[in-house]
């Protein structure tokens, strides 16, 4: 399993690149205890996502 912020994924869930953020004030999935929302990770940034909530284009 992945860790990312220093705990683990689990299954059902996906590691995330942020290369765009459309909506900054968006709750994150699994906090870190630093970051609350998008905006605060910013562009660039690895969040934890569950894989029911990922859509692609």
């Amino acid at each position: 399993m992945l860790n990312v912020h220093g705990s683990r994924m689990g299954k059902g869930f996906y590691k995330v690149l942020l290369i765009e953020i459309i909506k900054e004030d968006a709750d994150l999935f699994k906090g870190d205890g630093y970051h609350y929302t998008l905006g605060e990770v910013g562009v660039g940034g690895f969040v934890v996502w569950n894989r029911k909530f990922v859509t692609i284009n």
